[in-house]
C-alpha cells in the first residue's frame, strides 16, 4: 500500500487539545529543521502551528498538510504569513544569511520571533535585530535550543551554586561528518563556525557570562575552493585564569561532550548540544581520608505521539524550546533568561573574532563594520593560527602581484610617508603616495581619539606614519589626537 500524507484532522489529533488561549505560531521556511520543530511540537501544550510559508507554494501546502495547517494558511511568501493577523509568533528556519532580514521583517510586522541560530552573520547585525525587538517591545530569542534542555538548566544551577568550586576551564566539541557537497557554502554562510561552533562557544559563555575573551587563538581547515571554514580548534582566555578549549568540525563525528572543570569537581553534559545526561564528579582534598564521588542523572526526551520522522539527533528537544517561548510570551517577558539577548550578542562577538583569526569572510559581510580585536601595541603574532592566516594572505597577494607584474615593497619603504585614506571600500585598501598600496586585508580599523571614543577613519584625511613594524601599525592624526591602528600583520603590496 503506497504511503500518503495524513489528513488535516489526523494531524490535528496528534497535538494536544487546542484552546482559545493557545499561542498561534507561523513557520517561516519549510525545510528539515522546521519539520523537526513541528514534529516535536506535538508534545507542546498551549500552542498550535497555525500557518506556514515557503517561497514555493506547493512545498508550503505539502508541509502544512503534515502538521495540521489549513490550506488557506499555507502561504507562498513570507510577507503573506507576516500579514496574517492571527499569527502571534514566528519560528524562522531559513538559510543563515537570511535570518537577520527575516527576523526584522517579522518584528516590523508586530510578531514575536524565535529565529534559528545564528541570529545574524555578525555581532553588528545581531545588535540591530536586538535593538529593533526592544524598541518594538516584542519577544525575541535566538534558537539555541541547548539552553532549554532540562540537563542544561540543572547544570547552570549547579555552576551558580558553586558545587564544583570556581570554574577554571571549559572543554566542548561538536562534530559530525557532513556530505562533501554540503560542507562549504559561502553563499549561504554555512561554514563550520556559524553552523556548529556556536554550540561549544555558547557553552563557554554559560560558564563565563559577562566576561569577554581577552585572547582568541584559532587554527582551522579552510576549504580551498570556497574559502569557508570546515573545522577549527579554538582556545579562549577569559580574564586571567579562565580558559575554554573548543573544537568543531564537518569532517568527522566527535564525542559531543561539554565539560566544566572547577576547583572542586567536574560537570559533564552529553551530548553537549542536546544533552540527555548530566554527570557530576566531586573531588575531595587529598589526605582527608575520603574519596570523591560521582553522580549521573538521565533526562529522557519528551514523548512525541504519532511522530513521523526526525532528521536530527534528539530533535524531540525542540519541545523544550517551544515551551519556553510560550511561557515567556504568556508572562509578558521580552526575552528568555535561559539564553538572553546579551548572551546572543556576546557569542556573536566571539564568532567574529574566531572567523577573523581563521581568515574567513563571507561574500555579503561588511567586514569594515566588525570591531577589530584589541591586540596590544607592538605585539607579534604568537600562535600558529595567526601565522597560517598571514602566510595565506601573503601567498594570495604574491599571486596577484606576479600576475600584474607589480613590485613588492618592504614596510621600511613606507616610513615617513603620508597615508591618504581611500574611499569606503569593502577591500579596505589605503593608498600610499604613488608608490603602492597598504592592504589592510580583512582586519578592521578602530582608531581611538583623546576622548576615548572611536574615530571614523574616513574623517582622517592625512595621517603621518610615525612607526611601522611587523606587529603594529601606529599613526598620529593631526588635530585629532593619537590614532592607534592595532594590527596583527602589516604587508604592503
Amino acid at each position: 500500500m503506497g504511503s500518503s500524507l495524513p489528513t488535516i484532522s489526523e494531524c490535528q489529533s496528534a497535538y494536544p487539545v487546542h484552546t482559545a488561549n493557545d499561542i498561534r505560531w507561523g513557520i517561516i521556511g519549510c525545510g528539515k529543521v522546521s519539520a523537526d520543530f513541528c514534529e516535536a511540537f506535538r508534545a507542546v501544550s498551549h500552542g498550535r502551528i497555525h500557518a506556514c510559508a515557503s517561497r514555493n507554494l506547493r512545498r508550503s501546502v505539502n508541509f502544512g498538510k503534515r502538521y495540521g495547517v489549513k490550506p488557506d494558511k499555507c502561504y507562498g511568501s513570507y510577507e503573506e504569513l507576516l500579514a496574517d493577523p492571527e499569527v502571534q509568533v514566528v519560528y524562522i528556519a531559513t538559510m543563515h544569511v537570511y535570518h537577520k532580514d527575516h527576523a526584522m521583517m517579522a518584528l516590523k510586522a508586530g510578531k514575536h520571533v524565535l529565529v534559528e541560530k545564528p541570529m545574524a552573520m555578525n555581532a553588528r547585525e545581531a545588535r540591530t535585530v536586538v535593538d529593533l525587538a526592544r524598541s518594538c517591545n516584542l519577544f525575541l530569542m535566538e534558537g539555541l535550543w541547548t539552553r532549554c534542555f532540562p540537563a542544561v538548566r540543572e547544570a547552570r544551577r549547579l555552576l551558580n551554586s558553586g558545587v564544583i568550586g570556581r570554574v577554571t576551564s571549559v572543554f566542548s566539541d561538536f562534530g559530525k561528518h557532513v556530505d562533501p557537497s554540503r560542507r562549504a557554502d559561502p553563499k549561504h554562510c554555512r561554514g563550520a563556525t556559524l553552523d556548529m561552533g556556536i554550540y561549544p562557544i555558547a557553552s563557554a559563555e554559560m560558564a563565563f557570562t559577562g566576561l569577554v575573551p581577552s585572547t582568541v587563538a584559532a587554527a582551522g581547515v579552510i576549504d580551498e575552493n570556497t574559502g569557508s571554514d570546515l573545522a577549527a580548534s579554538v582556545s579562549l582566555v577569559y580574564g586571567r585564569r579562565e580558559t575554554a578549549s573548543i573544537h568543531y568540525t564537518k569532517l568527522a563525528a566527535t564525542p559531543l561532550e561539554t565539560r566544566y572543570v572547577g576547583t572542586d569537581g567536574v560537570l559533564t553534559l552529553s551530548p553537549g548540544h542536546c544533552p540527555t545526561e548530566l554527570k557530576l564528579e566531586i573531588n575531595l582534598p587529598e589526605g582527608c581520608g575520603r574519596r570523591g564521588w560521582v553522580r549521573t542523572r538521565k533526562y529522557p526526551l519528551p514523548r512525541v505521539m504519532h511522530c513521523q520522522k526526525f532528521h536530527y539527533k534528539n530533535s524531540q528537544g525542540f519541545a523544550y524550546e517551544a515551551k519556553e517561548v510560550i511561557r515567556c510570551i504568556k508572562a509578558g517577558s521580552m526575552e528568555s533568561p535561559e539564553y538572553t539577548l546579551d548572551e546572543s550578542i556576546a557569542v556573536a562577538e566571539t564568532c567574529d573574532m574566531i572567523l577573523r583569526e581563521l581568515g574567513v569572510a563571507f561574500p555579503m559581510e561588511d567586514r569594515k563594520a566588525i570591531t577589530a580585536p584589541t591586540t596590544p601595541a607592538g605585539a607579534h603574532p604568537s600562535d600558529f593560527s595567526q601565522r597560517y592566516a598571514m602566510r595565506r594572505q601573503q601567498r594570495n597577494r604574491r599571486r596577484k602581484q606576479k600576475a600584474a607584474g607589480s613590485k613588492d615593497f618592504s614596510p621600511a619603504d613606507f616610513k615617513d610617508k603620508d597615508v591618504k585614506h581611500a574611499e569606503d571600500s569593502k577591500d579596505e585598501v589605503y593608498k600610499v603616495d604613488d608608490e603602492g598600496e597598504i592592504d589592510l586585508g580583512i582586519f578592521s580599523i578602530a582608531p581611538i581619539g583623546p576622548d576615548g571614543k572611536e574615530i571614523d577613519p574616513r574623517d582622517l584625511e592625512v595621517v603621518e606614519v610615525s612607526r611601522v613594524d611587523r606587529g603594529t601599525y601606529a599613526s598620529d592624526a593631526s588635530e585629532t589626537g593619537t590614532v592607534d591602528i592595532k594590527r596583527n600583520h602589516f604587508s604592503p603590496t
